[in-house]
Order: structure tokens, then C-alpha cells, then sequence
């Protein structure tokens, strides 16, 4: 996940070491929160591959990530696991 649906977490990062250049240090709160923060997006990011695979497959138009991203991750859940229960459905 992001800072917002339009800045990546990598983004702010860089942005902010170029504004306060400062050391995180390792096993600080910060730097957990930012370890977080990244396993949430690469999370995220699955998800909305997986979405984008599926809808390819059943023969819907393919959302791009950034509409997809407009979604919680309970909402993307839900998409997928509809499109899967289509793609079962055919077969």
C-alpha cells in the first residue's frame, strides 16, 4: 500500500530522505513500520495482478492497477474471488 492511492510508499521514501536526510534506525518503530508498509504493498500488488490475470481470462476488459488500487483489500478479495468463481463456472 501507499502513502495514497497515487504515491508509492518507495516514492515517498525517496522524497523524504531528499528533503530530511536522516538514518532510520534498524529495529526502530519507524523502520517496522515502513517493513510493514512494504509487505502491505507487495501484498496489494498480488492482488491486483491476480485480479488483472483473472478478468484476462474470463474475457473482461483488464483494469489497470490504478483503478484497481481505488479498491480496499477486502473489496479486491471479493473481485477475485468472483472472477474465480466464474472462471470455474465455464469449465
Amino acid at each position: 500500500m501507499g502513502v495514497n492511492r497515487f504515491m508509492r510508499l518507495e516514492e515517498m521514501d525517496r522524497i523524504v530522505q531528499s528533503v530530511f536526510p536522516t538514518q532510520i534506525d534498524a529495529g526502530s518503530i519507524a523502520d517496522r513500520l515502513i517493513k510493514q508498509e512494504r509487505k502491505a504493498g507487495l501484498e496489494e500488488g498480488v492482488l491486483v495482478d491476480k485480479v488483472q490475470t483473472l478478468q484476462d481470462l474470463v474475457g473482461d476488459r483488464v483494469s489497470s492497477k490504478e483503478e484497481l488500487l481505488w479498491f480496499s483489500v477486502p473489496q479486491s478479495e471479493q473481485i477475485l474471488l468472483t472472477l474465480q468463481n466464474r472462471l470455474r463456472s465455464r469449465q
